[in-house]
């Protein structure tokens, strides 16, 4: 989710003459990547390797909307993503609870934890697959 988010605010920035702004949020989060890669990588690895690119990621989306947010306007698209970003996380959370559980069981959980998530945080299209009951 986070990587289909980058890639359009890089579009967004490389349309509007921002590359510049770009290579900056780039090598910030390239540089915390490395940085918590060194970090974690030790300790927990692969997981901590999955936690340095989610916040490298987050870093890099960070920088970039708030920097062309003071030139330009930036695309409603972060309120749009913000109840799929927290169903995901939620998700995330999910899997690492449940690590103990059979592989087959995992995805199940995490994906009812997601969609639950998304219902409780009033998604219209998850909402619409619920039954309307009349009292």
């Amino acid at each position: 989710m986070l990587v289909v988010l980058r890639v359009t605010l890089r579009q967004y920035l490389a349309a509007s003459g921002r590359q510049r702004l770009d290579l900056g949020c780039a090598s910030a989060a390239t540089a915390v990547n490395v940085g918590l890669n060194f970090l974690l990588i030790p300790s927990y690895g692969i997981i901590g390797a999955a936690l340095a690119t989610l916040v490298s990621e987050a870093i890099w989306i960070t920088a970039a909307v708030y920097s062309s947010s003071r030139l330009a306007p930036v695309p409603t698209l972060l309120t749009q993503l913000a109840r799929p970003l927290a169903a995901g996380a939620v998700m995330a959370v999910c899997f690492i609870v449940t690590a103990g559980l059979p592989w087959l069981l995992q995805p199940l959980v995490a994906g009812a934890a997601y969609l639950v998530t998304l219902l409780a945080l009033g998604d219209k299209e998850i909402r619409s697959w619920v039954p309307k009951f009349s009292t």
